[in-house]
Formats: C-alpha cells, sequence, structure tokens
C-alpha cells in the first residue's frame, strides 16, 4: 500500500508508516506477497490475542490490528478495528487517520476526508494526515485543496517522501511541470531507491520534451521494479518516438508477457 499517490496508482503502494498513516496510491499497482500478509496475519494473532485479554479496553490493539487487517485487503475487518478504536478513545487521531485509509481503499472518499479532517482537528500538527487527506482530494480532482494539504504536510514533516510525490502528482495534473520535477527530485534525494519517484519522473521529463532522461528514469524505475509494467510502456513509448523501434518492440513483448493488453496489441502492431 501507499502513502503515495503515483501517476501509478491513486491509492495503493507505499503506506502505513509508523501509525498506518499511510493512505492508497495514485492509479494502481497495488499488490501483497504471500510473505507480506503472513507478516502482518502474524501480527494480526499478535493483536487478537491482547484483546482478548482486554476487550474494552486496548485502543491500540484495534488499531493495529485493523491495520493489519488493512494491508491484507480485508476492509470490513479493519473498519469494525477501527470503528472499536475509536469507541474506546475518541481523541485518538491516527485511528481516524487509518479509518480513513480504509475509506478510501472501499472508495469512499467523502468519508474518508471526514476522517482526515477529524484527525486534523485533534492534532494539527499531524503530517500524516494532511498527506493522506490530499490523496483523497486529488482524487476527487479537487488539485488546489490537495496541493495545500500536501505543501502542509512537507511543511511539518520535510522529510516525507510521500508528501513530495503527491504533491509531484498535483503539480503535474495541474501542468506545474517544473515544480512537479522538483518535487520528485526532493524524493529521490530523500530515498533514492524509491521507484515510483523515478517512474513519476520520467512522465513529467517526457511531457517537457526530454525524452533521453525519462527513458533512464524508466529504466532506473525497472532496475528497482523489474516487473513494472507501466514503466515497459512509458519507455516502449518513448523507444518508438525517438527511432528505435526495435527497443520499443522489446518492452511492449515484456509488458505483454506481463499481463498487459495494451502491450500485445502494441506489439503486434510493430
Amino acid at each position: 500500500m501507499s502513502l503515495a499517490i503515483s501517476a501509478l496508482t491513486l491509492f495503493g503502494e507505499k503506506a502505513l508508516g509508523a501509525v498506518a498513516a499511510g493512505f492508497f496510491a495514485v492509479v494502481s499497482l497495488s499488490y501483497v506477497t504471500t510473505q507480506q500478509i503472513a507478516v502482518w496475519r502474524n501480527s494480526i494473532t499478535l493483536w487478537s490475542y491482547v484483546i482478548e485479554e482486554e476487550p474494552n479496553r486496548v485502543h491500540i490493539a484495534y488499531n493495529n490490528r485493523g491495520v493489519g487487517y488493512l494491508k491484507t485487503g480485508d476492509l470490513d475487518l479493519a473498519l469494525a478495528d477501527l470503528n472499536k478504536a475509536i469507541s474506546i478513545m475518541p481523541s485518538a487521531s491516527n485511528s481516524y487517520t487509518n479509518r480513513g485509509m480504509v475509506y478510501g481503499e472501499m472508495g469512499q472518499l467523502d468519508r474518508a476526508i471526514e476522517d482526515f479532517d477529524s484527525a486534523i482537528a485533534l492534532d494539527p500538527s499531524y503530517a500524516d494526515a494532511y498527506t493522506s487527506r490530499g490523496l483523497a482530494r486529488i482524487r476527487k480532482g479537487a488539485l488546489a485543496p490537495a496541493l495545500e494539504d500536501l505543501t502542509k504536510a512537507i511543511a511539518l514533516n520535510p522529510l516525507s517522501v510521500d508528501a513530495y510525490l503527491n504533491r509531484g502528482v498535483a503539480r503535474e495534473r495541474m501542468g506545474q511541470l517544473d515544480r512537479a520535477a522538483e518535487d520528485y527530485d526532493k524524493a529521490i534525494l530523500l530515498n533514492p531507491s524509491d521507484y515510483l519517484a523515478y517512474h513519476d519522473r520520467a512522465i513529467v521529463l517526457a511531457k517537457m520534451g526530454r525524452a533521453g532522461e525519462a527513458i533512464g528514469d524508466y529504466t532506473k524505475a525497472l532496475s528497482l521494479k523489474p516487473n513494472l509494467v507501466s514503466a515497459y510502456l512509458g519507455r516502449a513509448g518513448l523507444y518508438a518516438e525517438t527511432g528505435s523501434p526495435e527497443l520499443a518492440l522489446r518492452d511492449f513483448r515484456k509488458a505483454c508477457e506481463l499481463g498487459s493488453e495494451e502491450g500485445c496489441e502494441a506489439a503486434r502492431a510493430e
């Protein structure tokens, strides 16, 4: 899952920081491996034990088990636990943020935003709540308010990679390409192994006419995430535009192998 909303996924692959304050990611890359599920299932088992011992007192156990369920995609169970956590401790801003994430995954963006509003009202310095609300607003197309939220998140936490990534998406969609590229530069500086930052910067660089640099960013993203279909498709398009049809065909075929119908159609057309 992701607190970052990449140009790939509007909610999905990088999320849940210290209190699982992450939130979706932009167009849809999210997946959970069997090993990851096992880890979170172990966490669920742990917090279930705590809940059995203190069923009506332990707010943090319901909160954390809810996050575990969110990570494994059990959204109804996650929602039930976070509702319980809030009923035990209505002043816990992180539980509102986490429940907002669940509502976001359910597509209930207005309810998600209401929860992020509640989290911010309880703790105006809670950077992740601003990041999460910014993501929801981007998904709703409310780009100017999203930009305000993400700028506030960065002011509160200048080391937040996700906030820079998401602000880059907002700026790219608003046509502020130079400033979007700056945000991706900052995200990469903070975390050079973040494939989303290279992927999304490639999109911006391509729009700016800097095809060679964009190809380099797609290549870097693929070195970090070898099965990233959208990067193969993006790089293939740039290879085709810059006179490298054989390289374009190679990338379209790879995307096809990974299940992309678009890649298969393009490969057949080459």
